[in-house]
Formats: C-alpha cells, structure tokens, sequence
C-alpha cells in the first residue's frame, strides 16, 4: 500500500494575541497552559524582530564559520552529518535557484544562540520577559524550503517564533503515544517517531489510523507555543529563519513520553555526574 497522508481533525488551537496576553507576563501564560496555542501579533508586540532577514543575518555573521546539517532526504534525522562551512557560503548556496534540484539538502539546524552564534545574543528580544533561570536552551533554525524535521516530541516546554518565511507543524497530544511508533525507551531515540504524518503505510503502521493529526501553518510574526512532550513534525514551506526557546520543566511528569524517557535521562545524569567527579578528582 503507497503512502498516505493522515486524516486533519476538526480540533483547533487557542490562537492570541501578544499584546492581548503582555510580554511581561508571557511566561505566566505559557506555564499554565496545557495545549499548544497561537501567539500572534508577535512583530507588532516587539518590532525589532522584524528585522530578521537572510541578509540582516548575513551582515551580523558574515563569513563566520558555522556548522551545518547535511542529508541525502528532505527529512534531517538524528543522524545526519554535520560539516563546518563559512556561512555567506551557506546563504549564498541555499539562496541559488538550482539547490532546489540539489541531491544534498542543507540545514543549520538547532543551533544554539548562547554557544555557537553568540553575535546573535542580543537579538532575541523575546527572552528578556522570561524568567532567565528557566530558559534552558535558545536554538536558532535556517534553511531553504523542503526541509522537514521528522516527528517527536522533547521534554522542555517550547516557544517557537517564526521570524521569516513559514513553516507547517503537523501536533499530535501527547495522548497519542502509543499510535506513533515511538523508539525503544532502551534506545538513543525513545522521543522520535517511526511514521510521517504525511506519509504512512497504514499496512505496516496500522496504529497511525486512530492518531488524531492537526496541522497549522506559522507565518512570519507568529509564535506557538508547544508543551512539552506534544508531538510535533515540521516542515519549511520556503526559506526559514525560526528561534525556539526550550524553558525548563518537571521531567517526571505522567505520560507515557515522559516515562520513556526516563532510561534516556537516566544514563544522561550519570554521565554528567561522573564527569563533574573526574573534573574534582583531577584538581
């Protein structure tokens, strides 16, 4: 049986405004929601983001040198390989008319604004009305159109900007679990999907049929936010520039991704743990 994309349901998310909702008190928002929901309005709430652009970007960083995610498909799994390359290169090959037939697909993917694109700190502006403590992670997303990561879910609450271009998010409830073929909790991958959305074999994933799919599209100043442990597939309907910011949560919460994982967050622990004593025991 050929491939076949899921039914959409009828349910829809909240959508609001930011300056309906207030920066300062965004964080306070988000804590207490328990499904994804539509921040609009985000560029008129706090304008200089609008500025974000391929060529704004390319004027901060220049010819920084900046790793980039390589694949042979659309679809950047976890094990794609990554390459160093200056990025005017990268904009400039990403940006030519004929990397749309390209057989390699390019993405900076999840990179992150404190560590590898420290020129961009500053640029955020959204961060500065959340709680610093609880901001665990800025990553920031640029890439042609066609790329697409593959369904998952991660631990952290999420706020996820699209500040140019858009992109379509294909959300399941974390209720779902069970229908979408999620990795061994043994594995490297318990949080990763072993269907597409977009194209599942109802033969070999009979389960999928009863996932209940929504799909929307976010645009250049729009925001969503994703509680933790929601499935969620993304795809770049053209050039993309996007920031996510993971805030901090309570990892043992009571659904089956969170119980999952807890093998995964176990051995993490550990390794932390053990390389903090060596570091003691080398002084």
């Amino acid at each position: 049986m050929a491939g076949q994309k899921l039914p959409v349901s009828s349910r829809k998310l909240r959508e609001v405004a930011l300056n309906d909702i207030g920066c300062d008190a965004l964080f306070q928002f988000c804590k207490v929601q328990k499904e994804p929901v539509l921040i609009t309005g985000i560029f008129d709430a706090i304008p200089e983001l609008e500025r974000w652009s391929p060529d704004w970007m390319q004027d901060k960083l220049k010819n920084k040198s900046v790793m980039v995610r390589e694949s042979d498909s659309r679809t950047f799994a976890v094990g794609a390989t990554s390459k160093e390359m200056p990025f005017d290169q990268y904009v400039d090959t990403i940006c030519d008319p004929s990397f749309e037939h390209s057989t390699k697909r390019l993405y900076m993917q999840q990179q992150s604004i404190d560590h590898a694109l420290p020129e961009l700190k500053n640029e955020v502006f959204i961060d500065r009305y959340l709680p610093q403590k609880k901001v665990f992670m800025k990553n920031m997303w640029f890439g042609p159109g066609g790329n697409t990561s593959p369904l998952h879910f991660d631990p952290f609450d999420n706020i996820f900007l699209q500040l140019y271009g858009s992109k379509q998010f294909y959300l399941f409830d974390p209720k779902d679990y069970s229908n979408l073929y999620p990795g061994s909790c043994l594995s490297t991958t318990p949080h990763i999907s072993g269907i597409d959305p977009v194209n599942v074999d109802l033969n070999e994933h009979p389960l999928a049929a009863q996932a209940s799919l929504m799909q929307l599209e976010i645009k250049a100043g729009t925001a969503l936010f994703l509680p933790s442990y929601w499935w969620h597939q993304v795809y770049s309907e053209r050039l993309s520039i996007s920031i996510n910011i993971w805030l901090t949560t309570n990892f043992f919460k009571l659904c089956p991704g969170a119980i999952t994982m807890l093998p995964l967050n176990a051995r993490g622990f550990t390794m932390m743990y053990m390389q903090k004593f060596k570091s003691k025991f080398k002084k």
